[in-house]
């Protein structure tokens, strides 16, 4: 069965499941680095109040 929603984590997947320019040189992208964020940290968002956010 195909997953009709966007994942959870989509934002986080855009930066941790591809290289870029703002990454150390050792950092290598892949699912393992997101599976251990959903483990061992808890991410907070906050958004200005009444700014559309």
């Amino acid at each position: 069965m195909a997953e009709t929603q966007p994942s959870r984590s989509r934002d986080l997947d855009k930066l941790l499941l591809r290289p870029g320019h703002l990454v150390g040189p050792n950092f290598e992208p892949g699912s393992e680095l997101r599976e251990d964020i959903k483990e061992y940290v808890k991410v907070l968002v906050v958004g200005a109040g009444g700014l559309g956010c």
